[in-house]
């Protein structure tokens, strides 16, 4: 059973979004929500 490795990195983002599991859901689903039409942004441009 393969275990992963914790970095600084992970611990220290665990840390920032501690009790905000609310905002870090919608920071994560609005960036895919922006996403999905800059195809077209960019082609109005």
């Amino acid at each position: 059973m393969a275990v992963a490795q914790v970095t600084s990195y992970d611990e220290q983002k665990r840390r920032v979004w501690a009790g905000r599991a609310d905002a870090y859901a919608y920071a994560q689903t609005f960036g895919l929500l922006c996403a999905h039409p800059i195809e077209q942004l960019l082609d109005a441009v």
